[in-house]
């Protein structure tokens, strides 16, 4: 309704003076008239407008009128309009109801005909009873009147958008829709890419749990809050002792806040805690009373299999239930809801039927041939030295690389399966045309490439995310290439929901690629891992810088496994300078007292 009635703001206008003003008379004096009626609504009441547009109006003719005594008729008149005030209002009543039907209906003619029809029977009606002026003036404040409900059409606020963010922990680009895997089966993810902007070239700020999901929340980088490994709490960061979290800035900007699962890798406590106004839940899945598949020496937290029997036992499922429960519910403010799901975070215990999807024999393993290492430094190839999940040479010496690898396809199904439940909800939910949608990962997985397992590095497994946006505005069509960071997700949504800007904010808007996924962005993706080492990632390279100088460069036009290092060719000297001079030159240094690379892992 707004849209057509905005549309039709200046012809109605025009048309209603001309249609119904005295040819002896300036037609400038109904036009006044209707303007004084507008300004009346706007500073208070019907009552308002029509003293309003009774004195532009009588301004307008007593001009036109000659002397004293030709005046009298015309005040005496409209001091009868003002005793009517009532009785005019009731008339005009059909009119108004009959054009907000034709309004509602979108139907710019219908409403050009029932003021061209209604205004004339008022006329008719009421010259038995009063003088022309009278009628004139009548007419006047139903143009008023209307004018007033375009007036407020075109200027009220339009309602702000809510939005649903679904956060999911160490899931790589194995999605169909970003086609790491060609196997992988996720069906409602995919639906939310094709119908929205998917970026294929997205990246954490951090490849591990906590700094990367503090990074999303403030919108700071790693190189100014000083946090790029596993550890310190969003709160204990003086860095961020000003930097609210992106629900709290929401919140503040009058949002009401809704938070469930693994949002916050530490969730929001301490002077966090007010910056959710409603919990959705954080339980954790059950566990078998023995490992499953996991050597006795591996770590815990490194077991997989089938288990439990079924999907309700989830916390994953529960959290999603939850969350479409209440995206059923109404709300008297526009919502912020975070769902942050943990699979296929480790242990990976799904139920059997997302096992069932693959055949053990039949699926793709990864390509990770052992000359890949031939040209790297040694920097990163000993992560797993100091972090807990398995070296890849023990991964296949206990024969465990296939079995493991289908846990990790079967857990990103079965979150896959809970997002859908959530997006299901949404689409039947009174909120379906007013929420934007943002689902995106914290950072990406190894599974054996480069000899490695699990995150920490600087390569294109670990860095690279989903980064899906959908909604009100956002078109469907062509995935973006341009390089993103989950930096920008805070600014994005900043833009989108015009919220003020918000000043502490490092990264960038990705705005003009949701309207436009071919637009450029000159800014490449940066993601650090453990202090002084950094990735560089633009549209088509990648450069890596250690903390000691050393350094890997990747052509991804030819080379999307990032298996030939091109560093020390001098033919791409050009290139790697353009990118080095995106290198932090002024890092924060590590917050933690003491890293955990000092510590060394037992055999």
């Amino acid at each position: 309704m707004g849209q057509a009635l905005r549309s039709l703001t200046p012809y109605l206008l025009q048309r209603a003076c001309v249609e119904f003003s005295n040819p002896t008379r300036r037609r400038g004096s109904k036009l006044n008239a209707a303007l004084g009626g507008s300004f009346g609504f706007l500073v208070g009441s019907p009552r308002s407008a029509i003293s309003w547009s009774y004195r532009s109006y009588a301004l307008e003719e007593a001009d036109t009128l000659s002397g004293t005594r030709a005046m009298e008729p015309q005040r005496d008149s409209f001091k009868n309009v003002m005793t009517m005030n009532t009785t005019s209002i009731l008339r005009l009543l059909p009119f108004l109801a009959r054009a907000a039907v034709a309004a509602a209906a979108e139907s710019p003619k219908k409403i050009v005909l029932i003021l061209a029809e209604d205004l004339g029977s008022t006329d008719i009606t009421l010259r038995a009873k009063t003088s022309l002026y009278v009628i004139r003036f009548i007419q006047a404040v139903t143009i008023a009147i209307l004018s007033f409900l375009l007036t407020r059409e075109t200027h009220a606020e339009a309602p702000k958008l809510n939005v649903l963010m679904i956060c999911i922990d160490d899931l790589n680009d194995w999605t169909a829709f970003l086609g790491g895997h060609p196997d992988a089966v996720t069906p409602h993810m995919d639906g939310l890419a094709k119908r929205g902007r998917n970026f294929t070239n997205a990246h954490c700020t951090v490849p591990v749990c906590s700094p990367s999901r503090v990074s999303v929340m403030s919108g700071v980088a790693a190189t100014t809050h000083g946090s790029y490994e596993l550890g310190p709490k969003y709160e204990v960061l003086p860095a961020l002792s000003d930097v609210p979290t992106i629900q709290r800035y929401f919140k503040d900007n009058g949002y009401y806040t809704l938070s469930g699962g693994k949002v916050l890798h530490h969730g929001f406590n301490g002077r966090l805690a007010g910056d959710i106004d409603r919990t959705l839940g954080r339980r954790k899945s059950p566990t078998p009373p023995k490992p499953l598949n996991r050597p006795a020496h591996w770590s815990r937290a490194w077991d997989w299999g089938a288990y439990p029997e079924n999907n309700a036992e989830m916390a994953e499922f529960q959290l999603a239930k939850n969350a479409a429960e209440a995206l059923q519910q109404d709300f008297e403010k526009p919502f912020f809801m975070s769902v942050g799901f943990f699979r296929p975070h480790v242990p990976l215990y799904v139920p059997p039927t997302w096992f069932n999807l693959y055949d053990a024999d039949s699926f793709t393993l990864p390509r990770n041939p052992k000359s890949d290492l031939d040209d790297l430094p040694k920097n990163f190839l000993g992560i797993n030295d100091y972090a807990v999940a398995p070296t890849h040479a023990e991964v296949v010496k206990h024969g465990k690389q296939r079995s493991l690898t289908r846990a990790y396809l079967a857990s990103i199904s079965f979150v896959d399966h809970c997002v859908g439940i959530v997006l299901s909800a949404l689409k039947s939910s009174p909120h379906a045309d007013n929420t934007l949608i943002v689902l995106w990962s914290d950072h990406g997985f190894h599974l054996g490439e480069k000899q490695h397992w699990a995150k920490r590095t600087l390569w294109e497994e670990s860095t690279r995310v989903p980064l899906l946006c959908a909604g009100p505005g956002i078109k469907a069509g062509k995935a973006c290439s341009e390089p993103a960071s989950l930096l920008d997700i805070y600014p994005t949504l900043v833009e989108l929901c015009k919220l003020p800007v918000n000043p502490h904010l490092e990264g960038l808007s990705l705005v003009p690629q949701l309207n436009d996924p071919t637009t450029p962005r000159d800014r490449p993706a940066i993601t650090s891992s453990y202090f002084g080492n950094h990735s560089i990632r633009n549209r088509d390279w990648r450069l890596i810088v250690y903390d000691d100088g050393a350094e890997e460069l990747y052509d991804h036009r030819n080379d999307p496994h990032e298996f030939n290092n091109l560093a020390n060719d001098p033919t791409h000297k050009a290139i790697r300078n353009q990118l080095a001079r995106w290198l932090p030159r002024e890092a924060a240094p590590e917050f933690k007292a003491k890293s955990e690379r000092s510590r060394v892992r037992p055999k």
